[in-house]
């Protein structure tokens, strides 16, 4: 930053005025003026400001010598930065006036102080006599309580007046603050500035553009410097200087375009004079750019300007047009890039947002965002106030008072505008990095791709910039990586008999879920009302009439308007079920199925069917270990927060991570899995379970045992166990089996593999025994079927030509499901195709009681003519 403004102190022989000046922009301050003190411990840098370069703590002063002179009729101007928050150890001073040259030492003068004790720091003018100071005039409370840069103008009159302006911006429109009258002294000998400071701020402290001398005549035209519409009616103009309240105020000098005219009402701010407040009758039209022209307007010093104009944009923002599109969670140990914590956001839109009294939450930690803009497809970076100095000067940069830590592991972030609405929001974790070694510290999380925000880990990962993250540019990981996936409606829950909640997979649109004529239930229910929820908008509440009946189980569908948050319409023809739970009985619900020893990458996991005729909901148990003798709980874990309901014949997956176990099961009802925060002691070797209500009723209990596994295995690693049937007793173990190998050896959230059902005999068929590998589409596969007896086969399954050679083996002695089917596609071992021909399918099976059954069974293998 350079301006124009002069270090001018005023010094006065009789009636004769001197002036001194200095801007630094010469490169050092040994001449024009000369400055004398602790010259060692200052340097001018490279972007010409003068700034404390010192190596411990101290206090560092610098004075010019200027003439003896008279106060009266004088002006000052400076510039002052302090890349810290000021304290009663950390402050600096600007000396307008002092009667020696040791700032640090007894003086007699007036100077500003620029920080203090506790957070209600402001810029402070003090007369000085001897050690003894008295405030003349006070800034603004809070003003510099963070780190700031500030523009300052001081006035004295011949009378003793004293006024102070700021320009909290940094920049020359000053405002007055405060003023106060002192007339104790009445010359200067030495001008000068003073910093107090501990080690961690010796370079942090900035001058420049300093001016004293007689008041400087105001050539200036008053001009637009902003334009900040506050709704679709009203709009703020900021003027380059404060302006006179007179012509201000005229309506007919404000003329706005598109037909609009000029305002209905005009209200310069009484506090801000380059201020005024502008209210229209016409609203402004949505997605729209308006002209406003300002003329007859004078200064506050009487200069009238030029007719002047500019423009702004009427956009109402809305969800996801801000987006959270990088994340530095974990700083440490540093790349190349400061060791600071920030989330970057980016502007997805083509005109500029106003981010005012939007809050930024970590959490449930809040934190209120201030006057700021950000600009089309542009981004901001939010950071701790301390560390706002951190980022190079072209980086757009907000300090958020109070930033909330990020935590490494992973937190939920959502942006939420003036009202409360949620703009955006995710929850990271540290998963998403891809990279064990880069989620260790000094590297950020970016986004792939801005336009599809609701991504989640999919379009996260680990920067790949050598710095080790982009924040104010874009991410290294930029690439297109859209959504294009129709959301789907997952399930509902009755809240109470009027009020249902909807859940879908995804994050939605909340303005298409919200319409309520977009959702059916029958029998005989109609929608009355619709409330989005979550900061993601997955869930919504219907308010629907007539209540719900008992008993009765509802389907629930959503028509195409309804789209998630990238704009896919959400699947059709997918129907859920609802109802209204009742209270849960001792085995309604009965464990079914439980894998103690997952295979590498797994995760234990317990089955729970519903073998009543209620419904149930799962929000009222808890999955807990007991001592299998006392019977004493060891540790109860709740299923879930949330409604979830579990209907008559329905199978529930309880885990960790049903991600992992349908990465290594055949998972054919995805829906039927919950994920618990963390699962209780489940041993490989035995142990007890039990299913309990909140109140306390036991509803299912098993203690088991690894000796419950097919001795025959030769590892149980991945092998679950599995009930034979639901409706014989928990405890016997003659109710349990291993799952079949030829399921996977695992059925997580469908019917078990080694369910009896009320088999009675063995039989295997031939669905069709002609069957064509010809790839048509007609029979080309021989399938066997089988329904067994008893859980606990071993199987072997051979094809033999019609001469009894060997061709192709499809099981060796494999752990056998109750019922299940294998093919044979016409090749041999060989994998080349068998001639046409009559084959004979041999299939043994046996079990540990000596019990040994074969079938043969002839095909014919046929082919076109």
């Amino acid at each position: 930053m350079k301006r124009c403004l002069l270090l001018l102190f005023f010094i006065t022989t009789s009636l004769k005025a001197q002036v001194v000046t200095d801007d630094f922009s010469d490169g050092d301050f040994s001449h024009n003026p000369q400055w004398i003190g602790d010259s060692l411990s200052f340097l001018v840098n490279s972007t010409y400001q003068l700034q404390l370069h010192d190596t411990a703590a101290g206090k560092r002063c610098l004075v010019a010598r200027s003439p003896a002179g008279i106060l009266r009729n004088n002006e000052w101007k400076c510039w002052a930065r302090e890349n810290f928050s000021p304290s009663a150890n950390n402050y600096g001073r600007v000396y307008l006036s002092a009667d020696r040259s040791n700032l640090k030492d007894s003086v007699n003068g007036y100077y500003l102080q620029f920080g203090e004790a506790g957070s209600n720091d402001a810029v402070e003018l003090f007369r000085q006599t001897g050690n003894s100071s008295v405030s003349i005039c006070r800034g603004v409370s809070g003003e510099i309580a963070s780190p700031f840069q500030i523009g300052v103008k001081v006035t004295r009159d011949s009378l003793g007046k004293w006024c102070l302006f700021i320009d909290p911006s940094g920049g020359t429109n000053y405002v007055l603050e405060s003023s106060g009258t002192d007339t104790l002294l009445s010359s200067t000998s030495f001008f000068g500035i003073l910093a107090v400071f501990t080690q961690s701020n010796d370079t942090k402290f900035y001058w420049d553009n300093f001016y004293s001398g007689l008041p400087e005549m105001n050539l200036l035209l008053p001009r637009i410097s902003a334009l900040s519409p506050l709704s679709a009616h009203s709009l703020n103009v900021k003027f380059n200087e404060a302006i006179d309240t007179a012509s201000g105020a005229v309506a007919k000098n404000y003329v706005l375009d598109n037909g609009v005219g000029p305002p209905v009402s005009v209200v310069p701010d009484p506090a801000d004079h380059t201020l005024v407040h502008l209210t229209f009758f016409s609203a402004f039209l949505p997605n729209s750019r308006y002209s406003l022209t300002v003329s007859n307007v004078k200064s506050s010093n009487g200069n009238l300007m030029k007719a002047d104009s500019a423009v702004f944009w009427w956009y109402v923002p809305r969800e996801f047009d801000v987006v959270l599109n990088e994340i530095m969670a974990n700083p440490s140990p540093p790349v190349l890039l400061p060791p600071v914590e920030y989330v970057e956001l980016y502007n997805r839109r083509n005109f500029p947002i106003k981010l005012d009294n939007w809050k930024f939450c970590v959490g449930t930690r809040e934190r209120l965002l201030g006057a700021v803009t950000i600009q089309p497809d542009s981004f901001l970076v939010l950071c701790a106030p301390a560390s706002a100095g951190s980022f190079p000067a072209n980086v757009a940069v907000y300090p958020v008072s109070g930033f909330p830590a990020l935590t490494n592991t992973g937190a939920e972030l959502t942006l939420k505008n003036d009202s409360g609405r949620v703009m955006c929001s995710l929850f990271y974790e540290d998963n998403w990095y891809g990279d064990s070694r880069k989620a260790g510290g000094g590297w950020s999380l970016e986004q792939i791709d801005p336009q599809n925000p609701c991504g989640g880990e999919k379009n996260w990962i680990a920067s790949k910039d050598i710095r080790g993250g982009t924040p104010g540019a874009r991410n290294s990981v930029f690439s297109s990586n859209s959504d294009v996936t129709a959301p789907r409606l997952l399930r509902a829950a009755a809240v109470s008999p009027d009020t249902i909640c909807v859940y879908f997979d995804k994050p939605m649109d909340s303005t298409s879920t919200g319409i309520f004529s977009r959702y059916q239930i029958v029998p005989g229910e109609t929608v009355q009302s619709v409330l989005p929820l979550g900061n993601d908008f997955s869930r919504a509440l219907l308010v629907v009439q007539p209540s719900l009946q008992a008993s009765v189980v509802y389907t629930l569908s959503v028509s195409t308007g309804i789209v998630d948050c990238v704009g896919n319409a959400v699947e059709t023809g997918h129907t859920v079920r609802l109802g209204l739970p009742r209270d849960v009985n001792p085995l309604d619900l009965v464990i079914n199925e439980l894998l103690t020893d997952p295979a590498q990458g797994g995760v234990k996991y317990v089955e729970v069917y519903n073998r009543s005729m209620n419904i149930i909901n799962l929000k009222d148990l808890q999955l807990c270990s007991l001592d299998s003798v006392t019977g004493m709980v060891f540790e109860s874990k709740t299923i879930t927060s949330d409604n979830y309901l579990l209907f008559p014949g329905d199978y529930s997956l309880w885990s960790e991570s049903g991600k992992s176990v349908q990465g290594q099961y055949l998972t054919p009802n995805p829906d039927g899995f919950v994920d618990l925060a963390s699962m209780p002691k489940m041993d490989i070797g035995g142990g007890c379970l039990a299913v309990k209500s909140n109140s306390g009723t036991m509803i299912d209990k098993i203690v088991y045992s690894a000796s419950w596994q097919f001795p025959l295995l030769s590892s149980t690693k991945g092998v679950a166990l599995e009930r034979v049937d639901y409706d014989r007793p928990s405890q016997d173990p003659e109710n349990w089996h291993s799952a079949a190998e030829t399921v996977g050896f695992g059925t997580p959230s469908y019917r078990n593999s080694e369910y009896l059902g009320g088999s009675s005999s063995a039989q295997v068929t031939l669905l069709d025994p002609l069957f064509s590998p010809d790839e048509d589409g007609y029979n080309d596969l021989l399938i066997i079927e089988y329904h067994l007896d008893h859980p606990g086969y071993l199987g072997n399954l051979q094809v033999f030509d019609s001469r009894g050679r060997p061709i192709r083996v499809l099981a060796k002695n494999s752990l056998l499901s109750i019922t299940g089917r294998f093919s044979w596609d016409g090749l041999g071992d060989n994998r080349e195709k068998a001639p046409v021909g009559v084959y004979i399918v041999f299939f043994q099976i046996f079990s540990l009681d000596g019990t040994m059954k074969e079938y043969k069974m002839a095909c014919v293998l046929a082919s076109k003519l």
